[in-house]
């Protein structure tokens, strides 16, 4: 058997095992919206805590991060991870609690609670777009692991992908998305742990290739010790970091907890465990630029060091760690989206009653690139107003009709440290 037939059958046992979870989990999914996008609020510590860290170990993780770091070392990496594990703990420190006891579902029940329906409707159609050209640039990264790694045509990796994530997120609501996360989680550790394991060993042992690594490709501060600098450096700590508190695919994870101290730990825990394996892919893109300088395509780097390094049998089991980057994220950006979409455009239900799902129609577009600038921005605006309707109330003015109190500012001061509350 060639070295790309063996690759391509352990993604075809892979992704046979992702549909498989889907289909089991259909049985506990819910016929009602609340349940099927929350998992009936029954998620364990430890399920939520690897559904919180496999959404944020997404594609851009795993192959921009290496790409980044190929060049700049970790001072080009500071937004992801370092940035992103410090949002996981910020929601988990201030939003969570208040979010479960406003009884939300998603981030745009908080919009339409404390802007009104014209603001929601704007809300909801930023996110419903973002999120669905995020899902098409996942399965376009997707369809391109596939091409290069196995010879299977791009339009028709995308297609797999696309029909594989949309089938099991949409059978199975939130069950299934959390379960393949822990699988997904457990494929992406070992692929990463094992292919770091070997580049080491074959750069010949830690010490030779800690000793090999340029010294200023480990600085985590400014080069330059000026007003510029510095401000970009805090921005790049913040713009995944204080952005995403208004991420649906973040705060989802915690709504579907069993409680909310349960929910609080699941962020500390995935924060700090993100940070852990976030950083795994970013040694890989330093230890690469001393192994295989001249890299053009920092997008193909880690695909390009495992065919160096791995044996077939474990190069299998590495494309189904890059793959399971890519579906941990594209699952959670379909699920996120569907209330959105009922918001903005009513609800779809599905024709066959016993499936109890929605269906979800994202764009699948080829012209996207990986890191995808728009999300971020969208993200960022929703972000921000989301940090405003938290902390200011809806009517200052003591003297207006109304204005005792009606926002979730006024509802933290009342109910955030009311242990009774707790959801």
């Amino acid at each position: 058997m060639s070295d790309q037939n063996i690759i391509l059958t352990g993604v075809r046992v892979y992704l046979l095992v992702m549909i498989s979870i889907g289909v089991i989990s259909a049985r506990r999914a819910s016929v009602q919206a609340t349940d099927f996008m929350l998992a009936g609020r029954k998620l364990p510590l430890w399920l939520c805590t690897a559904t919180i860290m496999a959404t944020w170990l997404g594609g851009g993780s795993m192959l921009g991060v290496s790409g980044q770091t190929y060049e700049g070392g970790l001072l080009d990496v500071i937004a992801d991870p370092f940035g992103a594990a410090l949002g996981i703990f910020l929601v988990g420190l201030f939003v969570i609690r208040l979010a479960r006891r406003l009884q939300l579902v998603t981030v745009i029940d908080f919009f339409l609670m404390r802007f009104g329906r014209p603001a929601t409707m704007v809300a909801a159609f930023a996110i419903v777009l973002s999120g669905v050209a995020w899902a098409g640039a996942l399965m376009v990264a997707f369809g391109t692991i596939l091409n290069v790694l196995t010879g299977v045509p791009l339009v028709w990796g995308i297609l797999i992908g696309g029909l594989i994530v949309v089938g099991y997120t949409a059978i199975g609501g939130m069950w299934a998305v959390a379960m393949t996360d822990l699988i997904q989680l457990i494929v992406m550790i070992l692929g990463l742990v094992i292919l770091t394991t070997i580049v080491v060993l074959d750069m010949g042992g830690v010490s030779a290739a800690w000793s090999q690594i340029p010294a200023e490709k480990l600085n985590l501060l400014p080069l330059e010790n000026d007003a510029p600098s510095w401000l970009n450096y805090l921005r790049a700590w913040f713009i995944i970091g204080v952005s995403n508190l208004a991420s649906q695919s973040l705060l989802q994870r915690g709504l579907a907890a069993k409680d909310e101290r349960t929910a609080q730990w699941a962020y500390y825990f995935g924060a700090v465990g993100f940070l852990i394996i976030g950083l795994i892919p970013a040694l890989l893109g330093i230890l690469a630029s001393v192994t295989m300088p001249g890299v053009e395509d920092k997008q193909t780097l880690l695909p390009l060091l495992a065919e160096a390094h791995l044996h077939p049998l474990l190069m299998a089991l590495f494309v189904g760690a890059v793959l399971a980057a890519i579906m941990s994220s594209a699952d959670s950006a379909l699920l996120r989206r569907q209330r959105g979409t009922e918001t903005s455009l009513g609800t779809f239900q599905h024709p066959h009653p016993r499936l109890g799902c929605r269906w979800y129609s994202p764009a699948i577009s080829s012209h996207l690139r990986l890191d995808c600038r728009s999300q971020r921005g969208v993200t960022g605006g929703c972000g921000g107003a989301f940090c405003v309707g938290y902390m200011v109330a809806k009517n200052q003015s003591r003297g207006r009709p109304g204005g005792h109190g009606r926002s979730p500012g006024h509802l933290a001061e009342r109910q955030l440290y009311r242990p009774g509350l707790a959801r």
